[in-house]
């Protein structure tokens, strides 16, 4: 299995690939570790604000279920 399966593969994951001018061999963290420690903040920093919004989203629909079920009893 290639790196880009692999990658389509991993839900939400990202592939990048460092060329050799960059550094990119088996040790990217240590070759070039600004632009890999960049890349992966950037990375944690998109995941982050994603669960933030899906938990939200969840918490609103969950409230809001809740609302409807309770103005429906109350009638």
């Amino acid at each position: 299995m290639t790196i880009h399966r692999i990658s389509q593969n991993i839900p939400e994951s990202e592939l990048e690939i460092f060329e050799a001018a960059e550094g990119g061999g088996h040790f990217i963290f240590i070759e070039n570790p600004d632009k890999f420690n960049r890349r992966v903040l950037q990375f944690l920093s998109r995941s982050l604000e994603a669960n933030q919004e899906r938990r939200t989203a969840m918490l609103d629909t969950r409230s809001l279920g809740h609302i409807e079920t309770r103005d429906k009893v109350e009638h």
